[in-house]
Formats: structure tokens, sequence, C-alpha cells
């Protein structure tokens, strides 16, 4: 039998640029979303698994904002604090203005004291840490100013900062003079390799007198005086000076890494030393490690630390690997805590983690910022106020009971939590809005009981498939297996009962992502299936409306030639229509792993080669699709999920032909690329950019490849330059344009 594991053939797949013209859609966060008595905040924000916290000014008004880099996938997001109203507004647009992720953290930290958070990255090779120095002055903008740093050792040769994919390191002034060092958990050093703390200290203060320098160099390899378990849970003090194995009994902190673990440091005592709150990755909770003496050589007293912190109030309790982030959330003028799981659910080479709901835990500090007293204020502090059904979202629309209204229903993943499991379910929001104006109120979270089949995944798909009037439904799994949901209730008071498990024989091989749709024309729906190598198999319908009839042998394999395994990571999430426009033509969109949505047609016949025209640039993965009319302008809008259980919402607000809309990025920035189609050369024009800055602008064709390169410089703030099309076939391009480490893009026509 199929395993899951077996998708987990490779976990970095090459991944393509890609034409991101977006086709004139934009997202929405306007669509009313209700949970019982609430009304969500910020619905269509796209859910959050392991998100990492940073306080920074996004829009320059003086107020700190919310910075998340969500580590399942890699992904930006921002989060804009209103002085007025106390709360935090998602921002669409504004995550472009921050460097793309690489690895596995990224925190903002005052390196050089000039009020302004700066980026530390680890890279993608996790050798070293990159830096951005933030450089905004009338608008937010960043430039790297340390790649891949290295520390000196005494008497030995410098390394890199060498982190742990899942540990997060404390980026934290740890000596009071103004410099940010770091501190890591390694099992390195004369210590008979043991896990223990390395405390590097920037030099910069001592050197130049002044923070704005990188200088490392490490001041204590057994901070704290303490070593990690390596099979077991919890710290041990031991003698820092002992470089060899003196029958101690610690025998176990040698060879093997132990599992992951964060660091947050902070004064938890209000004695004016660092203490340091930890996280491990067996475990849910954080403990306390108290130092007893200066930050630079402290002792760490195991006796006064709290094994379940706040032990005084209630305890952090993650699934597995919480990691603390320390920052004033609420603006009272005292530093808080945010608490989120560390450890994507994804990673097969450490156990899965994540519930991912509600994962993120806000706790006040009624002390100081000297001296802590937290308390639990909200589980779900932003993620309350999404749309969030876990890990993956499989979203599709149709009307339940039959008023009319396209309702919601979402698909999720099953996946393993650390000692145990959870399956796929189904939620339900019924559409309690207009047929001008929807708003979903959620009204089931185990919609079906779908929950009881242990399927690994569940993605539904609606239909009429015998003709009785009422909405049946089919559900595809991972293993790559169809399930049939017959409605045995009515048209407005639904009741699903499964009738035919793995549906007709079909299977896809894995992972199934299935679409009713009348390929055929002739009146019946027929079946499209996603899979997880990137097809879309495409089921024909041969019986009639009342009597179905689908040959478990696909009539296609590969509609239109697509096989998006190498080139987007498979996952084909299909979603076709004929209600892009007022033309009545078909199209395609596909949901991919790497998380563009292609957009392909108009398709006049499904037996020939698919191409794709646009994609859609959104800041996801795992991508899955689906649309309706619901604004009633007769387009569709578009309902988009994704690797971390939350849905975009997506309105078609330019009328722009499929092919030639742009980002929303370079909507912001007024990109503007004239003329467009053109037969030789363009111009490129780009105004409010710092003077003097270099500018890469790099042509790519639609697989990605990148085909011509050239470079720029503003004046004046202004990028005004030419790029030659001469040379190239007719066609559809992308063009890209990075200044400041922001890339904006346009797609291209050449005639």
């Amino acid at each position: 039998m199929k395993k899951l594991s077996i998708l987990l053939i490779s976990l970095s797949l090459l991944q393509t640029a890609f034409a991101q013209f977006n086709s004139g859609y934009v997202h929405k966060n306007n669509v009313k979303v209700i949970h019982g008595v609430d009304t969500l905040l910020n619905p269509w924000s796209g859910g959050i698994n392991n998100p990492q916290f940073s306080a920074v000014d996004i829009n320059l008004d003086g107020y700190k904002d919310i910075f998340i880099f969500e580590k399942d996938g890699y992904k930006r997001k921002t989060f804009v604090y209103n002085p007025i109203s106390g709360n935090y507004k998602w921002d669409s647009v504004s995550h472009n203005r921050f460097p793309q992720p690489e690895a596995g953290f990224m925190l903002m930290r005052d390196y050089n004291a000039d009020g302004k958070a700066d980026i530390f990255m680890q890279p993608v090779n996790a050798a070293g840490i990159n830096v951005y120095k933030n450089t905004s002055d009338t608008s937010l903008s960043f430039s790297q100013s340390g790649k891949n740093l290295l520390y000196k050792r005494p008497g030995s040769s410098a390394l890199y900062f060498f982190i742990q994919y899942n540990d997060l390191p404390a980026i934290d002034d740890m000596d009071g003079d103004g410099d940010i060092d770091v501190m890591f958990q390694t099992s390195g050093g004369a210590l008979q390799n043991s896990n223990v703390l390395f405390y590097v200290q920037n030099m910069s203060m001592e050197t130049y007198g002044v923070p704005d320098s990188l200088i490392y160099t490490l001041k204590n390899e057994c901070w704290g005086a303490l070593s990690e378990y390596v099979v077991d849970i919890g710290w041990t003090n031991i003698d820092c000076s002992d470089t060899a194995d003196s029958g101690d009994g610690l025998e176990n902190r040698g060879g093997e890494r132990h599992g992951s673990t964060t660091l947050t440091t902070l004064d938890l005592n209000g004695d004016g030393n660092l203490d340091v709150l930890v996280g491990d990755s067996y475990v849910g909770s954080m403990l306390s490690l108290i130092g007893d003496n200066n930050n630079l050589s402290t002792e760490v007293n195991l006796i006064q630390s709290d094994l379940s912190f706040p032990s005084y109030d209630t305890p952090i309790n993650t699934p597995s690997l919480a990691a603390a982030y320390y920052f004033d959330v609420d603006h009272d003028g005292v530093k808080d805590l945010l608490v989120a799981p560390n450890q994507p659910t994804y990673l097969q080479a450490e156990p899965d983690t994540s519930v991912n709901v509600n994962v993120d835990w806000f706790y006040k500090n009624n002390g100081s910022s000297d001296s802590s007293a937290f308390s639990l204020q909200k589980k779900g502090f932003l993620g309350a106020d999404m749309i969030d059904v876990g890990s993956r979202s499989f979203p599709t629309l149709v009307d339940l009971n039959g008023d009319g209204l396209k309702d919601l229903v979402v698909g999720n993943e099953g996946f393993k939590i650390y000692g145990g499991t959870s399956t796929a379910t189904i939620t339900y929001y019924k559409n309690v809005g207009t047929n001008g104006e929807p708003a979903y109120e959620l009204i089931d979270k185990d919609f079906a009981e779908v929950s009881q089949y242990g399927f690994g995944y569940a993605h539904p798909a609606f239909t009429d498939l015998d003709a009785d009037g009422d909405q049946d439904m089919m559900v595809g799994d991972d293993q790559g297996m169809l399930h049939y949901f017959r409605n045995v209730g009515s048209a407005t008071f639904p009741q699903f009962l499964l009738v035919e498990p793995e549906f007709r024989g079909i299977d896809v091989d894995l992972g199934a992502h299935p679409q009713f749709f009348d390929l055929s024309t002739d009146g019946i729906p027929d079946l499209i299936v996603g899979d997880y190598y990137g097809r879309l198999q495409y089921f024909e319908n041969s019986g009639t409306a009342q009597q179905y009839d689908f040959s478990p042998t696909p009539s296609i394999q590969k509609l239109g030639g697509l096989l998006l395994y190498n080139s987007f990571g498979g996952e084909a999430t299909p979603y076709f229509t004929r209600a892009t426009d007022s033309t009545g033509m078909l199209y395609a969109f596909v949901g991919t792993k790497n998380g563009t949505v292609l957009a392909y047609g108009p398709i006049n016949n499904i037996f020939s080669p698919l191409v794709a025209i646009d994609s859609i640039e959104i800041e996801a993965t795992y991508t899955s699709v689906t649309g309706a009319n619901l604004s009633g302008d007769l387009r569709d809008e578009l309902i988009i999920g994704q690797r971390t259980g939350g849905l975009y919402y997506l309105k078609r607000d330019k009328d722009v032909i499929l092919g030639i809309g742009q980002s929303e990025a370079a909507i912001e920035k007024q990109l503007k690329v004239f003329p467009n189609p053109s037969d030789r050369d363009i111009n490129i024009l780009l105004e409010q950019v710092k003077n003097d800055s270099k500018a890469e602008i790099n042509l790519y064709d639609l697989s990605g490849k990148m085909l011509s390169q050239k470079t720029a410089t503003t004046s004046n703030g202004v990028l005004n330059t030419t790029f030659s099309l001469s040379g190239f076939p007719a066609g559809m391009y992308l063009l890209t344009v990075k200044v400041n480490d922001t890339i904006y893009r346009s797609s291209i026509i050449k005639q």
C-alpha cells in the first residue's frame, strides 16, 4: 500500500522563477467571516503554522508593527498596528519590502542603535548569518550589510555561525554595551562535543566605540555551566573545565546532537542579569534558566529553574518545540511574550509537531521589562482572527443549502503530531451574505464527520452526480483515491453518506485533487483530478445525468501535456472556469507545491498542449484554487488555499486580459513598462527609489529561464532606462527589476 512518506522524495525541489503577473487579481480582506459571536479581523490572511515574530515599524508612523517569518514554506506576513483600535491589521503588500527568507530563522534586531529594526537571517546553507540593514527613509527598505558572518575563536580559525535548522538563537545585547551579541546551542568546543551554549560577543563597541559593526568573537563556550541531555529532556550543570570524560555520569552529553533548541533572553527576576527561556523539540513547554552572575560568565542555578514556564500562570504548551518572542506587543511600554511552535510538520527527519490552529499565544507582561510577570491573554493572538483549518487548505465553493449563495467548504491535511496522529477533516462555512456581498459563518469543523475515515488529507469537490437536485461530494485523499459521499438529505438540508469508497477504482497514484467540470460540453459533469506529480488527469463521464459512468482509466492521463513536478513541485490542483470575463471562454487555474498559481487559456481543444499564459503571485506554498462569481460582476473571484491552512480571497479589480497583468508590488510602486506589447525596445520607468541605487533588470521566459540581463542606475529617485527585446521570438515574458533588495515584476509581450 502506498504511504504518505513516499511523497517526501525530496525536501528541497528546485523552484524556478516564473512569470508572476496576477492577471488583475488583488487581495481582499473585507469579506466578512463569523466565528460564533466574533467577526474575524484578518480572515483572509492565509493562516500560520510556525511563525517567528518581530517588531518593526512597517509604515513609518512611529508605532511598531509585526513582521512574521512563516517558517513553514519560508514566507513573509506583515500586520500593521492601529493605535486607535489597538489591533493589528494584515497588510497584503508590504511583505514585498522585506528580503526573501532563506532558511531556518529571520529575526529583527536593531544592531546599529539607529532606532530601526534590522534583519538577522539564516542563509540557505546554514553557514553563518546574513544581516540586512534597515535603510528606511520615506518608505521601508533594507540593504545587505553582512553576509555569512563568522566568529573568531581564541587560538583557532574563525568559524561560520552554524545553527541547526530548527534551532532559534538568542540575538540580543547580552552584555549591555549597546551592540548585538549571539548565543546558540552547539555540540562543539572543548567539552567532548557537549550540547552546550556558545556565547559569541559582538566586539563593535570594544573596537570602535559604536555599535554599527558586526565583529564576533567566541567569549564563552560553556555559558551557564550547562549541558543539554542527548537522550533525555532537560539540562544539567557541568564543570566547564572538564575536557575529558571524568566518569561524572554525564556520558550522554557527547556525540549525537540533541533534537532542537530555541533560546530567548530576558531578565526574569529583576537582578539585572539576562536569563534564558528554552524550548525543546520533544516537549511543548519552555523552561527558564536563571543566571546568578554577570551575563558573560554566568552560572545557571538549575534549582531556580521553572520547568514549566510560567508555572505561576498558564504554562506554555505548544505541541512541540516552543519558541518565545520578547517585545512590546500591546504597546504599553513593557515587553510581552508571543509563543509559537518553531518546527514544521512536514520534515520527516524530525517529529511532526504542530496542530497548527491558534498556535500563537500572547502572554502580557504585568510586571516590567526588567522584572517580568506574564499572564496568558489569548491563544491565537493573530491566528484566531484568520480562517485556519490547520495544515493545508483545500477550498471549494458550492451552494449546499439551495439558497442561491455559494457556501465555502474547506478540506485539510491529516498529519502526525509528536506522540499521536490527527486525521483530515472538512470545515463548512455557510454564506450568510447576499449575491453581491458574501459573508461566511462557521457552521461545522468536521463536516460529514469525515475525520472518522482516517484520510491523510481530504480535498472535497461537489456536483449533482445523480441528478436528484442536490449536491453530492467527492473527496480526494493523499493516496490518490477518490471517495463518493452521496447526499441522502435534500437540496436545502444536505446529509452526506459514504456510499463508494475508492470510487470506481480510480487511482491517480498519489495526491488526488478533484474538480467536477463539463469539459466535454455534453451537459453532464466530467471529473478532472490533479495529482502529486503535477498532472491533470481527465475522466470523462460517459453516462447520463441520472447515471454516471467513469472508467478507472483516465480518458487523458496528462491533460494538456502538463507535468509540473520538476518546474513547480507538482501537487496540481485544478480550477476550470468559463467566468474569468464576459467572453465565456474556457480557462484553467492550477495551484502548485511551490505556490505559483498558473493560468491557462483560452482553451479551445482539451487534446492540445496547454501553455501557461499567466500566473498569480501570492505569498504561499501548496496552493489550492477555487472560484465563483461572488460579487455579482460576472467574473470569478478566487479563493486560494495553502500549506499554512488559511485562505486568500482575490478579486479581479483590473479589467486586464489574462497575461497582461502586474504584480501587486509593481502596482504599488508604479513600475511602468511601455510600449507593451512591443516588437523591439521597451522603456522602463520606476519612481520613488533611492538616488544612485543600482537596478538589476532580468528577462525570463515562461519556463523560468533567464534570457537577458542588464544593470542601470537611478537618478534623482527615478529609474528610467530601456531594454532590448531584439532577437527574442514573439510571445510572453517576465521582466523583473530589482532595486534595494525589492523586486518589481511586469509581464511583457513581444510582437
